[in-house]
Order: structure tokens, then sequence, then C-alpha cells
């Protein structure tokens, strides 16, 4: 359980990250980039990293149910699984706006042509940013709440 409990730690943080990135001045310096050199950064990230990251995401929701189902298995304490799930819901949560907003946001700006964008293309960046602060506290937040599970979990 220790070994799954790594794990997840890693997962979540490794997702967390970019949450910590975009809050410390990422969202800040995307809305100071040109129209192509915004339309040039987001294709490239989304190329980059979409596969690695929806694995990850993936990894972190199983690891997080098996994790789930063996505190239940050994009778936990109520307080430990009950913060478990509250970081399961919350990355269920970021996942959700992630499909429903960001995803089809990426999707739209990589049809795009850096030289060659609507006139609108400030709408999809804020939207897009906006999106994105919200997963970024919700992933935070599930870091934060699962390192609380794990230590309820080694102090009882």
């Amino acid at each position: 359980m220790k070994i799954l409990a790594f794990f997840n730690i890693l997962l979540y943080a490794l997702i967390a990250g970019q949450g910590f990135y975009m809050l410390l001045g990422g969202s800040q310096a995307l809305k100071q980039l040109s129209a192509s050199a915004f339309i040039e950064q987001r294709q490239s990230v989304d190329k980059a990293i979409a596969r690695s990251l929806s694995i990850s995401y993936l990894l972190a929701l199983v690891y997080s149910a098996a994790y789930i189902f063996l505190l239940v298995w050994n009778e936990a304490p109520q307080l430990q699984l009950a913060a478990t799930i509250m970081a399961f819901l919350l990355l269920v949560a970021d996942v959700f706006i992630a499909t429903r907003g960001n995803a089809p946001i990426n999707k739209e700006i990589n049809t795009w042509q850096a030289l060659a964008h609507p006139m609108d293309w400030t709408t999809y960046r804020d939207l897009w940013i906006k999106y994105m602060t919200w997963r970024n506290w919700l992933s935070i937040f599930a870091l934060v709440v699962f390192l609380f599970a794990v230590l309820q979990g080694s102090l009882f």
C-alpha cells in the first residue's frame, strides 16, 4: 500500500506541477504573447505533452481508485478514506474541465495558422487560461488533500 501511495504522490505532484507553473507566471506570460507566438506555443506544447499527460492522468485515476479500494479493504480510518476520495474527485473534476473545456479549445487552436488566425483569438486564449486556472487549483488542492490522507494513515 505504501508503494501505491508513493506512486500516487508522484503522479499527483506531476499533474500539480503544471498548476504551479501556470499560477506562478505561466498564465501571465501567455497573455503577453502575440497571436502568432501564442498559437505556435500552444501547438508545440500540445503536440509534445498531450499523450504523456493523458497517461499520467489515467494512471493517477487508476492508482487512486486502487488505493481507495485498499483503504476500504483494510478498514482504514474514515478521515483517511474521505480525504483520499476527495483527492480523487478533485482529479476527476480536473479531467472533466480538461476534456470539456481545454481540449476543444486546443483542437481549435491546432487548426490555426500562426499568421492567419481568427480576429477573436484572445477570446479563445482567455477562456483557455480561465479553464487552466480552475484546473490548476483543483490539481494543487488534490495533491495537498492526498498528502494529508497519506499522512493520516501514517499517524494511526
